[in-house]
């Protein structure tokens, strides 16, 4: 016997969205939502390379890629 199947994405879940959006930026604005945590080291698209590698030497958090040059005075790769 054959059945049907449907596949039904979701566009941030279930969620409330006039609710929950002002409710998730106001625990940021008070310290209680630290967005900043996953984040990990900051590297220009010419080190992408290095940050592609950096998470087999051990490295946390979500590697950031900014545009080359684009933060002057930075070295090419930080830890915020």
């Amino acid at each position: 016997m054959r059945q049907e199947k449907r596949l039904i994405g979701s566009l941030y879940g279930s969620a409330n969205t006039p609710v929950d959006i002002p409710k998730l930026v106001d625990l940021f604005k008070t310290g209680r939502l630290p967005l900043h945590k996953p984040l990990g080291e900051r590297y220009e698209l010419s080190a992408i390379n290095e940050a592609y590698a950096a998470p087999s030497r051990g490295a946390t958090g979500r590697a950031v890629i900014i545009p080359d040059g684009a933060v002057s005075g930075r070295p090419r790769a930080r830890r915020d």
